[in-house]
Formats: structure tokens, C-alpha cells, sequence
């Protein structure tokens, strides 16, 4: 049972059990001429702000955050969009286990093994009490502590499963609940991230009482295309940033595993941007490649002339065109020297950052494990 002091901590600004901490101000003398923005990802996330990303079951919400997440963990830019990288704590409020299994997609997919990125599979209360918020700052400290690397990223996922016997569509409850996402920021300086659900029939606004959206720095949809497998990611609400940041996606099944018993295969999805920024009509190959892109395009143009071979008839390369398993090109990129240094993580970064850009340029199609180049 809840005790009525904690209730009075969050409802009535009673007295708390969780030391106060002391607030500072700023001079207008000490405010600098021009002071700069700084990112948690370019254009998308301010540093130390609140955001909401929502879609409807099924949309890939969860999918594309736990994307974000492992690219700021592993200091990958997201989607052309500068990150900056630090330790993220990933509370997965409901279906830990999937979550789980999705970034071990990530990780297979990527050729990561690890990053500054932990995983809670718990259940929370962020409205009526404060102790669970108390125990999510400890968290943080244990897990910077255990990478270090300062925790730049807090999500919630999901919303509702933090809201214990609440009311979406009360302004007291929600905002006890922006209060202790507030203090989550305050204690951490983390950027907070919660992933919340829509109303029925309407992917282009998020549930519940419009104080969520008025605390919100940004807000996210991701919706899905029933017509076809696209999704899109696209900005809602931007208080201090560009606003026009949209971008299409589908999902591509990992295998990651086969039960010797059974036989069954194992699988989660990862993110896959699809054909160049949504709207944008297609594939970007006037767009300059980098050097970095350059290299490992002439790597995998004679890896294929070397050993490629038929990529399987259901993926959807050119008729009569040859490809070879993406980790083959990878670790050719890795013994050609395709990076400036020898350096394990710094190597992966580079692969990572030229796949992508050739996929999003047009260049090469990567599916299923398997690579190849476009005509």
C-alpha cells in the first residue's frame, strides 16, 4: 500500500525523504554572446531535454528508439544525425525479453559485441511516489560507474506501464509523472525519452492529457504505411531545433538463433532505412560519397569479382547480379585497411558509417545478411 507521505511528496509538495537539491542561477552578465545548442542527436534530441516518441502497436516505435539508443551508445551517427556518444539505461517497462533480443539484432547486424548501453526489464512507478525515480538516478550512477561513460540517455518504455493505477487523461497524474521525468533530468542531466502509445484510429498524436505534450522539448510519431512495410519517423513537435526531420524505414528480420530441439528459428527486428529520406522521392546517387564510402565500395566491388555468387532468389537484387555475406565484406574492409587505424572499435564505426551511407546513397543493398551492389 502507497504511503500517503510519498503521495504528499508528489501531489501536495509535502516534505520528501530524497535530500533537495540546491538550485542555481545564472547572471545576464554570465550568459555568453552566442550561446550554443548542444545535442544528444543533431536536429532531433537537445541535450538534456524531454521527448516522447508514439505510434501505434505495431508501428516499430520500440524498434526505431532501441535503434537511436545503440547508435548514441556506440557513437554511430543516426541516420546522417551527429550524436553525441555516452552511456544509455534503457528501462524496459514492459517486454524486457523482446527488447533484449532486439539489440542482440543490433549487435549481430552492426558487428557490435559491446556499448555503454544497459537494459532494466522492470516494472515502474513514475507517478505516485518518487522512490522509483530515486532508484532509476542510482541506476544511472551505477551504470556510468560500470562503463565509464556519464549516462546521456534515459528511456522510459513505455509510458503507460509507469503509470501504475493512474489516469492518462488526468492533468494531476500526468503531471506527477512529468515531475518525476523532470527530476530524472534534474539528477542525471540526462536528455529523457518516453515512448508512449496513440489514440485509436489517429497515429499523428500521442495519448492522454495534453501536459505531456506541453512539457515535451520534442515529440516523435512513427507511423505505419498498411499499404506496404514503410514506416516513418518523423518530428511532431520541436521547440528549439528544425522541425522537417523525417525519415522512412522498414524492418528486417535478424536470425538469431535455432533451438536445437525444436528447430525453431529466432529472430528480431532491426531498422532499416529505406531508399533515402521519406519524401525525398528515392535513392541519393548524385550525392558525393565520402572517402570512408568510397574505399569500402571498391572492396565489396572486388570481393564480389573475386567470390560472389547469387544472392538467394527471394531478396530483391538485380537479375543475374552477384553479392557476398555482409560479414565477408566487412572483415575485407577490416584487412584492406579500409580505416586509418587498427583500432577494433573505430574500424566497426567506419564499416558501419560506409554501409549505411552507400545503402542510403544507392549504391549497395544489404538484406538478410547479405550485400551487394545496386545498377
Amino acid at each position: 500500500m502507497m504511503d500517503p507521505r510519498d503521495f504528499d511528496i508528489i501531489h501536495n509538495g509535502g516534505p520528501t525523504a530524497v535530500p533537495p537539491k540546491r538550485r542555481t542561477f545564472t547572471l545576464l552578465r554570465d550568459i555568453a554572446d552566442a550561446p550554443r545548442k548542444a545535442w544528444l542527436i543533431k536536429d532531433m534530441l537537445g541535450a538534456g531535454e524531454l521527448s516522447f516518441v508514439y505510434g501505434a502497436p505495431g508501428s516499430g516505435k520500440s524498434v526505431v528508439v532501441a535503434d537511436m539508443a545503440a547508435h548514441v551508445a556506440a557513437g554511430l551517427d543516426w541516420r546522417d544525425h551527429r550524436v553525441t556518444q555516452g552511456a544509455v539505461l534503457y528501462i524496459a517497462a514492459e517486454r524486457g525479453g523482446l527488447v533484449l533480443r532486439r539489440l542482440a539484432a543490433w549487435k549481430k547486424r552492426h558487428g557490435y559485441e559491446d556499448a555503454p548501453l544497459a537494459v532494466v526489464s522492470s516494472s515502474f512507478d513514475l507517478w505516485s511516489h518518487r522512490r522509483d525515480a530515486a532508484e532509476i538516478v542510482q541506476i544511472a550512477k551505477d551504470v556510468a560507474d560500470a562503463t565509464g561513460s556519464p549516462v546521456r540517455w534515459i528511456i522510459v518504455d513505455t509510458v503507460a506501464q509507469t503509470l501504475p493505477g493512474g489516469d492518462e487523461n488526468s492533468g494531476r497524474d500526468m503531471g506527477a509523472l512529468v515531475a518525476n521525468l523532470a527530476y530524472l533530468q534534474d539528477r542525471t542531466g540526462a536528455h529523457v525519452t518516453g515512448v508512449h502509445h496513440v489514440p485509436h484510429g489517429d497515429q499523428a498524436r500521442m495519448r492522454g492529457h495534453g501536459v505531456l505534450l506541453g512539457a515535451a522539448d520534442s515529440t516523435f510519431s512513427v507511423e505505419k504505411d498498411e499499404a506496404s512495410t514503410l514506416r516513418t519517423f518523423q518530428t511532431r513537435k520541436a521547440n528549439d531545433g528544425p522541425g522537417d526531420v523525417k525519415i522512412a524505414f522498414t524492418l528486417e528480420s535478424v536470425e538469431l538463433g535455432t533451438d536445437p530441439e525444436t528447430g525453431d528459428v529466432t529472430t528480431a527486428p532491426v531498422v532499416v532505412e529505406a531508399g533515402g529520406r521519406a519524401g525525398q522521392g528515392g535513392t541519393s546517387r548524385n550525392v558525393p560519397l565520402t572517402h570512408q564510402e568510397e574505399l569500402a565500395r571498391r572492396v565489396l566491388a572486388d570481393l564480389i569479382e573475386e567470390v560472389g555468387e547469387p544472392p538467394p532468389p527471394h531478396l530483391p537484387a538485380p537479375f543475374g547480379s552477384k553479392g557476398v555475406r555482409e560479414e565477408s565484406w566487412r572483415k575485407a574492409c577490416y584487412e584492406r585497411k579500409s580505416s586509418e587505424s587498427d583500432n577494433p572499435s573505430t574500424l566497426r564505426k567506419n564499416f558501419t558509417r560506409a554501409s549505411d551511407g552507400l545503402q542510403r546513397k544507392g549504391y549497395v543493398n544489404v538484406r538478410e545478411g547479405w550485400a551487394w551492389a545496386t545498377k
